[in-house]
C-alpha cells in the first residue's frame, strides 16, 4: 500500500511532545532548537506527558526542578501538562483522550516528538481524532541516540510495528536526527534503509557561542581556586585533560579512569578534572581504587591527588573550567552517543576534543570520510583528524592521545577555531527548521515513486 502521511496545516504552531523533563543531553540541544527557533517568530507550543520522572538512583524528579522546563518559562513558552506521575501508565484511555484534546486545541501544523518514546501515545491520540471525525495531526520523531536497540528496546519494538502497519504510518512523517549516525542507526533498526522517499534527515546540535568562548584568566583563576581547593597555581601551569559527563555506565567511567591512570603515571605535572552529576569522591572512591590497584602506595596516593572530581558545574561556569583545559575527554561506548554537546562547547573554548569513537565524533574531529567509522569501534590506537582526536576502547590508547593531543594543541586549535561558526546553535536552527519543513512538503509523487 503506498504510504502518503497526512500534510500539515501551515497555520499552526509546532509542537514538541516530551515524555517528561529532566537534565539530559537530548532534552538539553531540542530546549536550545526549540529558543532558537522561537528567536525567529516560529509559534510552539510544548506538551509534556509526565510532571515527575523517575532518574534511578537520582531519585524522582519534579518538573518544577528542571533548567530546561525553567528556561522554556522564562522565554515565554508555555508547557502544557497531561498530569502524570512517573509510575503512571501512559496509554490508558484516560491519558489517549487527554492528549487528543490537548492537540485539538492547539492544532499544530506538525508535532515533534523528543524521541520515540511519546510516538504510540500521539498515534493512538490520532486514531482517537480521526474516529471522531476530526483533523488529525502529523508526527516528525527526533533522534537523539545511535543504541535504539539497548537504550529503549520496548519502546524501538512499538515503533517498528506502527512502522509496518499502513494505517498507523500514515501518521508519521519522518525522522529528523541531532547525528548523522544515529539517523543510521534508527534506519538500520527500522529496517528502513531502503525506503524511498528518504524520510530520515540530520541537523547536527549547535551551541551557544556567546556563552560558550574562552574566559579571562581571572575568571579560570577563580574557578580554579573555589573548586579545586590548594591547586590553582599547580593545575593553572600543569597539563589539564577535562571529562563533562554523568557517572553511569553509559559514560564508560572505569575506562576513563584507567587511561587517567596511566596518563598521570607517565606525565607527573599532569592533573585530571571530572564534572557532571554523580562526579564527586564518594561516589567514585571504589573506581578510582580500582583503577590504581597494583601501584605501590606512594605511587597511587599521588595519583589519585591529582584527579578531582568536582561534582556538577553551572552552565555559565563551564567555560571557565573548559578554558582551562587542554583536553576534553569522552570515553563513552562506540553504540550509545549521536552528537556530544559536551565536547562543541569545550572546543569553543579553546581544548581539543580527544573521543572514543562514538556517534558523529569522526566528522567532529575533521577525519576525512567520517562516514566510514560510524557505528563501529576503530582497531587502531587513535586517528588524529584537522580538530580533534578518535581512538580505541583502549585505555593505553586514550592515554597516549591526550598525549599526542597536548603537544599538537596548537596546530588543532588553528582548525578548531576556523571550525567554531559551523556549531553556532542560531545557524543549526535556521537548518533544523528548513528540515522540518523540507519534511512536511514531499509530495505525493516522492511517495508515487515508491518501490512496490
Amino acid at each position: 500500500m503506498l504510504h502518503v502521511p497526512q500534510r500539515p496545516d501551515e497555520n499552526g504552531p509546532i509542537v514538541s511532545v516530551f515524555a517528561g523533563f529532566f537534565n539530559g543531553g537530548a532534552r538539553n540541544a531540542h530546549t536550545d532548537v526549540m529558543i532558537q527557533m522561537g528567536h525567529l517568530d516560529v509559534p510552539q507550543a510544548v506538551i509534556t506527558i509526565k510532571d515527575e520522572v523517575d532518574r534511578g538512583a537520582e531519585g524522582f524528579q519534579e518538573i518544577t526542578n528542571d533548567s530546561n522546563y525553567r528556561r522554556l518559562l522564562s522565554e515565554g513558552f508555555c508547557v502544557h501538562s497531561l498530569g502524570l506521575k512517573a509510575q503512571d501508565k501512559t496509554l490508558t484511555e484516560e491519558t489517549i483522550i487527554s492528549m487528543a484534546h490537548e492537540l485539538t486545541r492547539l492544532r499544530p501544523s506538525v508535532i515533534l516528538s523528543l524521541k520515540e518514546q511519546p510516538v504510540e501515545l500521539l498515534i493512538k491520540a490520532n486514531q482517537y481524532l480521526e474516529q471522531s471525525g476530526l483533523p488529525t495531526f502529523p508526527i516528525i520523531i527526533a533522534l537523539h541516540r545511535t543504541d535504539p536497540e539497548i537504550q529503549d528496546a520496548k519502546a524501538l519494538a512499538a515503533l517498528k510495528a506502527l512502522e509496518e502497519n499502513p494505517e498507523t504510518k500514515k501518521y508519521i512523517l519522518g525522522y529528523l536526527a541531532c547525528a548523522e549516525s544515529a539517523a543510521m542507526a534508527y534506519k538500520n533498526a527500522l529496517s528502513l534503509e531502503n525506503e524511498t522517499p528518504n524520510r530520515f534527515f540530520f541537523v547536527r546540535n549547535g551551541i551557544d557561542l556567546e556563552l560558550f568562548s574562552p574566559a579571562s584568566e581571572t575568571q579560570v583563576d577563580d574557578f580554579i581556586k573555589c573548586n579545586i581547593s590548594g591547586e590553582s597555581e599547580t593545575i593553572k601551569n600543569a597539563p589539564l585533560v577535562v571529562i563533562g559527563a554523568r557517572n553511569n555506565k553509559e559514560k564508560n567511567i572505569d575506562l576513563f579512569l584507567e587511561a587517567a591512570t596511566y596518563f598521570l603515571l607517565d606525565n607527573p605535572e599532569a592533573h585530571v578534572v571530572m564534572c557532571g552529576t554523580g562526579m564527586v569522591p564518594d561516589k567514585l572512591a571504589d573506581m578510582i581504587n580500582n583503577a590504581t590497584t597494583g601501584l605501590p602506595a606512594d605511587l597511587k596516593f599521588d595519583i589519585q591527588k591529582r584527579i578531582h572530581a568536582i561534582g556538577p558545574v553551572p552552565r555559565e561556569k563551564l567555560p571557565r573550567l573548559m578554558t582551562a583545559a587542554n583536553v576534553i575527554a569522552l570515553t563513552s561506548p562506540t553504540i550509545g552517543e549521536a552528537d556530544p554537546l559536551v565536547l562543541k562547547e569545550a572546543m569553543a573554548c579553546g581544548a581539543v576534543p580527544v573521543s572514543t569513537c562514538t556517534g558523529d565524533t569522526p566528522q567532529l574531529v575533521g577525519l576525512e570520510r567520517p562516514q566510514d567509522y560510524y557505528l563501529d569501534e576503530i582497531h587502531v590506537p587513535f586517528l588524529a583528524g584537522t580538530r580533534g582526536i578518535i581512538t580505541s576502547q583502549n585505555a593505553p590508547d586514550i592515554a597516549r592521545a591526550w598525549e599526542y593531543a597536548i603537544r599538537h594543541r596548537a596546530e588543532f586549535s588553528e582548525h578548531i577555531n576556523s571550525f567554531k561558526l559551523e556549531m553556532d546553535k542560531q545557524l543549526l536552527a535556521e537548518m533544523y527548521l528548513g528540515t522540518v519543513m523540507r519534511l512536511c512538503t514531499v509530495t505525493e509523487s516522492e511517495y508515487a515513486a515508491e518501490p512496490a
